[in-house]
Parts: C-alpha cells; sequence; structure tokens
C-alpha cells in the first residue's frame, strides 16, 4: 500500500502463472508460493487452480482488517502447519471492535481448508465487499453527523463559560470531521474572535493596572472596533 492510498499487487499468484506455463508448473510433491498466503493444497503439494489464490485473497483480507496474518509462526514448518491443520483465529478489527457479520463470514470462507468450499469467482465477492463497504460509509457519515452536533453544543458551551481556548480547540475538531461544513466555520471564526477579545481585555485590564492607561484605551478602542456590541 503507497503513502497515497493506492494498492500495487506485487505477486500476482498461482492463477497467473498456470495461464503462463498450464500442466507444467504445479506438479505433486511441488511447492510454489509464499509463506503465510499458501492455501493447503498448495503446501502438501497437490494440484492447485483459482482457488488457492482464493485462499490467499482470504489471508490478505484478514491481515487488512486484523493488522496481523490468520496464521502465523515462529518457523515456515510452523506456520504450514497452521495452514493446513489449525482454523484461523476470530477475526476482530486491529482495535479489538467487531467486524461487520458478513465480512467475517466472506474471510472465513475465503479460508477454507478444502478448495471446494471456497468461493469458486471472485466477482460476486467483490460486489458483496463493495456492498458492505457503501453500508459502512452510510454509517461512518451518520457517526460523524452526531459527533460533529455534538462538538458543536460543546464548543457553545466552553464560550458561554469563558473558556474560549477550549471552545476553539473543540470546534477545531469538528472541522476535522466535516472540513466543508459552513456552519462548522462560522462557529469556529466566532470562537477565534471571542478568544481574541478576551484576550485584548485581559492585556487592557493589565495596562490599567500598570497605569499605562493610554495604551490601554488605545487597546478598549480596537475592541469597540471588533465587537460595536461590547459591555466597555
Amino acid at each position: 500500500v503507497l503513502e497515497d492510498g493506492r494498492v500495487k499487487i506485487m505477486d500476482f499468484g498461482v492463477a497467473k502463472l498456470l495461464g503462463e506455463a498450464p500442466g507444467e508448473l504445479t506438479r505433486t510433491g511441488t511447492i510454489i508460493g509464499t509463506a503465510h498466503y499458501m492455501s493447503p493444497e498448495q503446501i502438501q503439494g497437490q494440484m492447485v487452480d483459482h482457488r488457492s489464490d482464493m485462499f490467499s485473497f482470504g489471508a490478505v483480507l484478514h491481515e487488512l482488517l486484523a493488522y496481523h496474518k490468520p496464521f502465523e509462526g515462529d518457523t515456515f514448518a510452523e506456520v504450514m502447519y497452521k495452514i493446513v491443520h489449525v482454523e484461523p483465529p476470530p477475526l476482530v478489527s486491529a482495535d479489538g471492535s467487531a467486524l461487520p457479520e458478513e465480512l467475517t463470514v466472506i474471510a472465513g470462507r475465503c479460508l477454507e481448508k478444502e478448495a471446494r468450499d471456497r468461493f469458486s469467482d471472485l466477482a460476486p465477492v467483490v460486489k458483496r465487499l463493495e456492498a458492505i463497504r457503501e453500508d459502512l460509509a452510510a454509517d461512518q457519515d451518520l457517526f460523524l453527523g452526531v459527533e460533529v452536533s455534538r462538538l458543536l453544543d460543546e464548543g457553545a458551551q466552553h464560550l458561554r463559560e469563558g473558556r474560549h481556548a477550549e471552545a476553539v480547540s473543540t470546534l477545531q475538531r469538528a472541522r476535522s470531521l466535516s472540513p466543508a461544513s459552513d456552519e462548522v466555520e462560522r462557529r469556529l471564526e466566532e470562537a477565534r474572535r471571542e478568544e481574541a477579545l478576551a484576550r485584548a481585555m485581559e492585556e487592557g485590564n493589565r495596562l490599567v493596572e500598570a497605569g499605562r492607561l493610554e495604551e490601554a484605551m488605545a487597546g478598549y478602542r480596537a475592541i469597540l472596533r471588533l465587537d460595536p456590541d461590547s459591555s466597555l
């Protein structure tokens, strides 16, 4: 996965190689593949087809979701043993939260030990994954809307309590979640203005206490220009 989010395929799998050398690549007793992503039939030196790549796809999918490989071990032999004899661990996201059930079902079926139990065609798998992605995106939009609304309310509360810096910080978080929202931008600008006015007022009061009245008056006049409704 590149820094800009693009994915590049570095290993085209057994299916491509079979297409280039049908009947010659895989023979009984021959192992071809990348250890953690090899199918049980590859490891056992059996004949393989596109369903072996389906197993590899499942291993990659599991790793992308869980941030660890489905079959891990300290040695090549241990990894191969687990692939052939041990079921993969329950699939949960990297932060421990539950994943959509259908997503775990898809990954699990791809990792079936017997080739006949896996998907025979990737096209319907892709369609199901795209549907899951759309559902998750909709849920994410809903969550973001609720979270932004909460942050707007929290920012307004901070302003009412005179906690201007906290209001600005809270509303900046809201903008990071919803950068195109005019309402969020308006609230943030208002909070920044209130913060600037509060700082100017504090400085003016400090100058008064120090006996620097002319400087203080200049500061107060600046406040009135920024906020004609000020109680000064």
